[in-house]
């Protein structure tokens, strides 16, 4: 990740859902939720890295709902 997640201005969020070809987030400022679409690779690594339920926090890019890695 190339932004520091505590000092940036990008909006932030963490994964509520791990679906086949996208995750769900939730805004941690307004807890909107959005579906954003990735790769099956990308969400078969969040389901390996982190399966015992742990939070995942990332940068988000909430106009072209992309996640910002």
């Amino acid at each position: 990740m190339n932004e520091d997640f505590i000092t940036s201005d990008i909006p932030k969020a963490f994964i509520d859902k791990i679906g086949k070809d996208y995750v769900i987030i939730k805004d941690i400022n307004s807890k909107e939720e959005m579906e954003i679409k990735v790769e099956e690779g990308l969400a078969e690594y969040f389901k390996n890295e982190f399966p015992n339920g742990e939070v995942i926090y990332v940068l988000y890019d909430k106009e072209n709902k992309k996640l910002i890695l």
